[in-house]
């Protein structure tokens, strides 16, 4: 079986690889037994998977973004243990636009050229334009098309096929849709969290950003490490969030909060703050093992399922942050990144070292 060579491209399925997971039932919080099962690697094209994303408007049809080469794997029939195939997509001008992507959101449907279908990302990147020039942190969240005869085939200005972008957010490590063109990001210069309003895209590969407005909340109160994807999961105006370098996962209550001051912004916008006040409570506190470098976040119903990049562990908590139970992966350190349950209410899991996106079948 051949990868297609070409900015896009396309595989079927390979031999699965299965990975057996122990259980300890002697523990009310200890590791339950479970499968991991390959659904995706390198001969798919995955480079180094950050995070994943299930795309609304099409059913079963996974999307995970590459953070080495700065590309995007779309893998249809994804939950389906027959007829899976994958497809490559590297926009013509991703070595700005998709720069080391760590997250990846679904967003609303409506656009100003009448296609229907969003998804924005965001990168652990200060804009070096690989590597090619000085950084100039000129770098922020990126909203596409999703429609497959737009996304990375469309590049009418020479700025590829992005729909709009913002600049505020240099080393991007997670984002999150919460409605319309808004956005959530973390990370950063300032290590906070961002509120991001594209407003109204314009229009496939345009400049023209000046609508957008953005707020940053809890400026200077998370700590990113390098490498690792900070993802984030949001419901009911509660926004959780992976504090890698705290060894936490916290809540932000988004309806809380005053506006400040304003936020130094490198482009014309029609809003920049900075907010206080807002309520950031700990969800998990990583004591006693518990976590040591989240990076992936599901929730499932009242559970939160939380990736640790660092043990190679998925741990699933309560949302007054008790851990029920947990699998040993084995896959090691740097290993676990994003994670996404499926319609099938199994969870995928990214695997930056070894390329691949695994499907979780608990036993």
């Amino acid at each position: 079986m051949a990868l297609c060579l070409a900015s896009t491209g396309c595989t079927s399925e390979d031999e699965e690889e299965v990975l057996e997971l122990a259980a300890d039932t002697t523990k009310a919080d200890g590791p339950a037994g479970a499968q991991l099962r390959r659904i995706a690697g390198p001969a798919q094209g995955l480079d180094g998977p950050a995070d994943l994303a299930w795309n609304p408007r099409m059913a079963d049809q996974l999307w995970v973004v590459n953070r080495h080469d700065d590309s995007v794997v779309i893998i249809s029939n994804a939950t389906r243990s027959t007829g899976r195939r994958s497809e490559y997509r590297k926009d013509g001008y991703s070595t700005h636009f998709m720069a080391m992507p760590m997250s990846i959101s679904f967003g609303a449907d409506p656009t100003t050229f009448g296609v229907p279908g969003t998804f924005a990302t965001c990168g652990e990147s200060r804009n070096t334009y690989g590597g090619s020039a000085p950084h100039n942190d000129f770098m922020g969240p990126v909203l596409w098309s999703s429609d497959l005869r737009i996304f990375a085939k469309r590049n009418p200005y020479g700025l590829g096929s992005h729909i709009d972008m913002m600049h505020e957010t240099p080393n991007c490590m997670g984002i999150e849709h919460e409605k319309d063109n808004v956005f959530w990001a973390v990370g950063g210069l300032q290590e906070g969290i961002f509120r991001y309003d594209f407003m109204r895209d314009h229009n496939i590969g345009r400049d023209d950003h000046s609508d957008g407005a953005v707020w940053l909340y809890a400026a200077h109160q998370l700590r990113r490490v390098p490498n690792v994807p900070m993802h984030m999961a949001y419901s009911g105006g509660m926004l959780y969030v992976a504090d890698s370098g705290n060894s936490r996962v916290v809540k932000l209550d988004t309806r809380t909060g005053r506006a400040a001051s304003g936020l130094a912004a490198p482009e014309p916008l029609r809003g920049a703050t900075t907010m206080v006040g807002a309520q950031l409570t700990e969800v998990v506190r990583g004591i006693g093992g518990v976590l040591d470098t989240p990076s992936g976040l599901a929730l499932a119903g009242n559970e939160l399922w939380v990736s640790d990049n660092s043990t190679g562990r998925i741990s699933v908590f309560n949302l007054s942050g008790t851990r029920l139970r947990y699998y040993e992966t084995g896959l090691g350190h740097g290993a676990l990144a994003g994670i996404e349950m499926g319609p099938d209410r199994r969870l995928y899991v990214t695997d930056l070292m070894g390329s691949r996106v695994f499907r979780l079948e608990p036993r």
